[in-house]
């Protein structure tokens, strides 16, 4: 991987990474995969040589293996029809209708080698190599946004849908996370109202749960205490998203005892971004009301519409009302045109959550 990266990128071509609309490169693609599967044979092949096989030429020629083969390669026949019946072409250039597109084959094939590894990213000792490339390419998103890769990090989900939900999770638990340490370790927060403790930066109060990690029985006890241990019961405030959001985030809010009617969508402008002053005056009702605020989520690249929320206004606008004592945390949503952003001059803003 390191090689690739200090590869010319002028030098590629973009036209050798896809198989084709006609299958061009499918000599390449077919090559490939065969080397890919001989890999993987001779992997198994030379893990420990001298164990006898358990499966032997007599077994292969007994009857019921040669039908159960020819079982399997009449359900592989069924599923190509199928696909090949029903599936949309995204790979032509007739077809430019969805939000898919042709897939790179280096990407297919990397899939179908990983695949037959078969690692579990759940642990480090059941993946040791696809963990540690997951760390490479957290550690160089971070590098691309400017971060500090000695302290940010990142991981992969499956989908944005997760990633949604890992967001509000994570906003959701720090909302709480001041007032437990209050009923825990209510010295390390004298003197601060409720309504101050909802809106503690989460540094701050990050760096207060920090001083307690030499303290294991005392740290267990606040996280119990926040929303992760003791739910949503009480209610710690409202999620503002537009009017544009994907609809994962009712089912985030759903799931994650928000309520569903603590999720508040605010209109759009005509450009079909969220409207930075509708969104004022719900915050300015949040503020006179103190009702707390988990999360503003704004939106790079709608799934409908392609349209970008500016970032930029919704970071400026939280950095207003921390001043005069409300916060909250802002997730930014790469829905669809997430990467295109890459293509603009680098923000103060990332795009998972700020």
């Amino acid at each position: 991987m390191s090689d690739f990266n200090n590869t010319n990128r002028n030098n590629l071509a973009v036209e050798a990474l896809f198989l084709g609309p006609r299958s061009e490169n499918r000599a390449f693609f077919r090559e490939s995969l065969r080397s890919v599967v001989d890999e993987h044979c001779h992997w198994r092949r030379n893990f420990h040589p001298d164990d006898a096989p358990l499966v032997n030429r007599v077994s292969m020629e007994n009857e019921s293996f040669r039908k159960t083969e020819a079982r399997s390669v009449d359900i592989l026949d069924e599923l190509t029809a199928r696909l090949k019946k029903t599936s949309t072409p995204w790979f032509s250039t007739r077809y430019l209708g969805h939000m898919n597109s042709d897939t790179l084959m280096i990407s297919n094939l990397a899939e179908m080698a990983t695949i037959l590894y078969n690692p579990n990213n759940v642990a480090y000792e059941s993946s040791v190599a696809t963990s540690e490339m997951e760390a490479e390419v957290g550690a160089d998103l971070c590098k691309l946004f400017g971060y500090d890769t000695n302290k940010a990090w990142g991981h992969i989900t499956a989908d944005g849908t997760i990633a949604n939900y890992e967001g509000l999770w994570l906003a959701r638990n720090l909302k709480s996370l001041p007032r437990a340490i209050k009923a825990t370790c209510p010295d390390l927060v004298s003197g601060k109202s409720n309504w101050e403790l909802c809106n503690l930066r989460r540094e701050e109060a990050l760096d207060l749960l920090g001083q307690l990690r030499n303290d294991r029985d005392t740290y267990k006890q606040v996280l119990t205490a926040t929303a992760r241990g003791k739910g949503m019961a009480d209610g710690v405030g409202r999620v503002f998203v537009p009017g544009t959001r994907h609809y994962s985030w009712d089912k985030a809010c759903d799931l994650l005892g928000i309520g569903i009617d603590n999720l508040v969508h605010v209109p759009l402008a005509d450009n079909f971004r969220m409207d930075l002053g509708e969104l004022r005056k719900q915050l300015e009702t949040c503020l006179e009301q103190e009702i707390p605020v988990i999360a503003v989520v704004g939106v790079v690249g709608t799934t409908e519409e392609g349209q970008v929320d500016d970032v930029q206004g919704l970071l400026d606008l939280r950095e207003e009302f921390r001043t005069r004592g409300l916060d909250f945390y802002l997730h930014v949503d790469a829905a669809y045109g997430g990467v295109w952003s890459l293509a603009v001059p680098r923000r103060r803003w990332t795009l998972h959550g700020v």
